[in-house]
């Protein structure tokens, strides 16, 4: 990040007064009164990080499509999908590994354990 941009909605205080008088966040800034500002490499990394998971969450979701069979067929990719993403946002850097697996060709191995893993993460009430 290339640095910090005061927040022209809230003026930089984290929250705003509604029409009502009642004060709220701010939700552009999530309440920091701040925007991050990106250099252009930067951005670009980014992009390229953002495709590269989305062309995996795509693969994911077609070999899961391939495996699955019978009436559950739509539950199995939806579960599959779930974990992808779950697992992107709360375990950072199983995330990394899984997306090196893909690269190394596992994608069987992938897809049966983004289905065992969220599974486990629904069971678990997380």
């Amino acid at each position: 990040m290339a640095g910090k941009r005061t927040h022209r909605y809230c003026g930089g205080k984290g929250w705003i007064t509604l029409t009502s008088g009642a004060e709220a966040t701010c939700q552009p800034c999530g309440g920091k009164g701040w925007t991050p500002v990106y250099t252009a490499a930067e951005r670009a990394e980014m992009d390229a990080q953002r495709k590269r998971e989305t062309k995996a969450a795509e693969t994911c979701e077609r070999r899961a499509r391939e495996i699955a069979t019978g009436s559950s067929r739509d539950g199995y990719v939806r579960v599959v999908q779930m974990g992808f993403w779950h697992l992107r946002e709360h375990a950072p850097e199983r995330f990394a590994t899984m997306l090196r697996s893909l690269d190394a060709g596992r994608l069987d191995d992938v897809v049966k354990a983004l289905h065992a893993y969220f599974i486990g993460q629904r069971d678990a009430g997380l």
